[in-house]
């Protein structure tokens, strides 16, 4: 039931029922945008081989077929509103003694820019002190996201020594201390 006609008309009406106020309308276009790609993707080359293969029969034309969201959909760069500063603070204020490795987790996220899987993977055998780097790498007990996300991060000294601080005798090899064995 789904044609390339239906959507442009869903897109048309979304687009118009968001219309009036510029912040609403390009929120609108960036969410139909959005919805279009990924829909589109259950009819890409690889899944189409894949239904083939299985014998499932398609319609013609493709529902998403010539179909394009057109719009000005503005920049989809993340742009912070965090303090990170001040949560650095109040984290060191609240967590430093409290809770360590929430506090690690917190100085390896602002500081290194390191994702919550990255965090929850990394050993300190990865953590060079004496060359302030932090070698993010797939474990033994770890994957990482993507191959991409591979490689060294080079951080501030201060960063690394208070990282450190974080470190309790008779902890694990983690950084941050898991619930449960890997």
């Amino acid at each position: 039931r789904i044609t390339p006609e239906r959507v442009d008309d869903w897109l048309h009406k979304f687009k118009k029922a968001n219309g009036g106020d510029p912040l609403r309308e390009q929120k609108a276009a960036r969410s139909a945008h959005s919805y279009l790609v990924n829909a589109r993707a259950l009819f890409s080359r690889r899944m189409l081989e894949l239904y083939t293969k299985r014998g499932l029969q398609l319609p013609d034309p493709l529902p998403f077929e010539g179909v394009k969201a057109n719009g000005n959909f503005g920049s989809t760069r993340y742009h912070s509103i965090v303090n990170a500063a001040e949560l650095l603070r109040a984290g060191k204020t609240d967590l430093a003694e409290a809770d360590p490795d929430a506090y690690a987790a917190l100085l390896l996220a602002l500081g290194a820019g390191l994702r919550r899987g990255e965090i929850d993977g990394l050993q300190w055998q990865q953590v060079f002190q004496d060359r302030n780097i932090i070698r993010v790498q797939t474990t033994a007990q770890k994957r990482l996201k993507t191959v991409e996300s591979e490689g060294d991060v080079f951080v501030d000294a201060g960063l690394i020594a208070e990282l450190a601080r974080t470190r309790r005798p008779g902890s694990t090899l983690f950084v941050v201390e898991p619930n449960t064995e890997p």
